[in-house]
């Protein structure tokens, strides 16, 4: 039969093609022989389910499932996957997915039974990024977490603790029928406690030569009962309250109970991206301003002092001159209520001022002898560009800025001329 030369060459194309599609499978079968132990499982698994299940040791490599034995090591790494791509002759990749969590001890696990072999993740072990600890929330800005420091609270907060002062003097005053506007007398052998608040109140240890200088100047200068009462009881406030440091002060007690430990605590500080002063500055705000701790921790503490200054002063309170027509008021007044009030109003204003970051805060004792200074000092006379400073009432703040000097409360003063 005769075939046409080109349906001749049509059937040896077809030959050709079909001899090499003979020979690609056969290269196919003896590639896949060389895994041995290589099971075949399932041979329509779709390409969806074609992953590693590390628990259950198959791996899915073109379109087939093998199962294969998992070493121990590998069994630990959970976060592993077999990169695979159907029908592809390219070799498997292993692909490490580190948006998981890997403790320091899985990082140096083997897969293989050889020595560990630990990942380059960009991982600092001796401190894991895993264990830093960032801010949940963006800071407030300084000024907006402590708000109620500025100079204009501290000159309300001492103009409310001279009121209290001012009232505690005169309900005083009238429960025990004293005389103020008498001339002040003074315990001229007082005890420890007394002697202490005298050289304060004078600003010198020789309190009692200044009483000699201001008895013997021509005209003499009488200090009356009510002014000194008044300078004892701020001076009090002064000494107790202002310059000493309160019991519950948390940077120091933080340190007494943590002792070297606290090193931990302060960088843990500095891990979380915190400054460490502004974050004590800031619990001790945050206590100071609590309602609870006020009427509590700071109510009894204010409630002690008070007790304690009025012991102190008993030498000189029985010295105080009597009316001469009048008796003991059978009323009780509320004086001492008053003098817990304004050292409760001084505690919160202490623990605020040193809180702040606006500003360094410093209390101040003008002595007697002093230049009266308009900018720094207040009094309720007039006085001359001359005058002196007799007796200080109540201390003064000064605010410190950026190198610049200011009184947001000025002390209360005595004066007389030069």
């Amino acid at each position: 039969m005769h075939v046409p030369p080109k349906q001749q060459q049509q059937q040896r194309n077809d030959s050709l093609r079909a001899a090499s599609m003979t020979s690609s499978l056969t290269h196919e079968r003896n590639s896949s022989a060389v895994a041995a132990p290589l099971r075949p499982t399932n041979t329509s698994t779709p390409p969806e389910q074609q992953q590693r299940d590390v628990s259950g040791g198959e791996i899915t490599v073109a379109s087939s499932t093998v199962s294969i034995p998992t070493p121990p090591q590998a069994q630990r790494v959970d976060s592993a996957r077999i990169a695979t791509v159907p029908n592809s002759s390219a070799p498997t990749q292993l692909t490490v997915d580190t948006a998981s969590p890997i403790s320091p001890e899985r990082m140096g696990d083997s897969l293989d039974g050889h020595e560990p072999q630990r990942p380059t993740l960009g991982v600092d072990l001796s401190c894991p990024k895993e264990l830093e600890i960032r801010p949940t929330k963006q800071p407030c800005a300084r000024e907006e977490m402590i708000m109620d420091l500025g100079s204009d609270r501290i000159s309300q907060a001492m103009s409310a603790i001279q009121s209290d002062i001012r009232v505690a003097v005169e309900l005083y005053l009238k429960q025990y029928n004293i005389d103020g506007q008498a001339p002040a007398d003074f315990e001229l052998v007082p005890k420890q406690g007394l002697s202490a608040l005298y050289a304060s109140l004078f600003g010198t240890e020789d309190w009692r030569g200044r009483l000699v200088q201001l008895q013997t100047r021509q005209p003499p200068f009488e200090l009356r009962t009510r002014d000194v009462l008044f300078g004892l009881f701020g001076n009090g406030f002064f000494k107790k309250v202002l310059l000493d440091s309160l019991p519950w002060d948390l940077t120091r007690r933080l340190h007494d109970a943590l002792g070297w430990d606290v090193k931990y605590v302060q960088k843990d500080i500095d891990i979380t991206g915190q400054d460490r002063d502004h974050f004590l500055k800031l619990q001790s705000y945050l206590q100071i301003c609590d309602k609870e701790f006020q009427e509590t921790t700071v109510a009894k503490s204010a409630r002690t002092l008070a007790q304690t200054l009025v012991l102190t002063l008993q030498q000189h309170l029985r010295r105080l001159p009597k009316l001469p027509t009048q008796s003991r008021s059978a009323e009780e007044y509320p004086w001492l209520e008053h003098i817990e009030s304004a050292i409760k109003r001084t505690i919160i204003m202490k623990q605020k001022m040193k809180c702040s970051e606006w500003a360094t805060y410093r209390p101040f004792w003008s002595a007697s002898g002093d230049a009266f200074e308009t900018e720094k000092h207040d009094t309720d006379s007039i006085v001359s560009s001359a005058a002196s400073i007799v007796l200080t009432l109540l201390p003064g703040i000064q605010s410190s800025r950026e190198d610049k000097l200011s009184f947001p409360a000025r002390a209360m003063v005595v004066t007389q001329a030069r």
